[in-house]
């Protein structure tokens, strides 16, 4: 049993160590790739965003989550 659990513990860190740390070169080219997130805006005042929600466009408070408003009803 002691075997299979050393076994196992060195398959382990060696997968573990086997990934290439990140340097700071591939950072700032991940950083280059997404410019915002997609299906989300931003509102002049800052303080909200809009997002589609069923086909209606709905404002959402930054602070909380909580969608305060539709501005856009598909339904009607």
């Amino acid at each position: 049993m002691k075997k299979v659990f050393l076994f196992v513990a060195l398959v382990l860190a060696a997968v573990a160590n086997a990934a290439e740390p990140y340097t700071y070169t591939d950072i700032v080219r991940l950083s280059a790739k997404q410019r915002s997130v997609y299906g989300l805006r931003s509102t002049a005042d800052g303080e909200h965003y809009t997002a589609m929600v069923g086909g209606s466009v709905c404002r959402f408070a930054y602070a909380t989550g909580a969608q305060t408003d539709v501005i856009y009803d598909a339904k009607a």
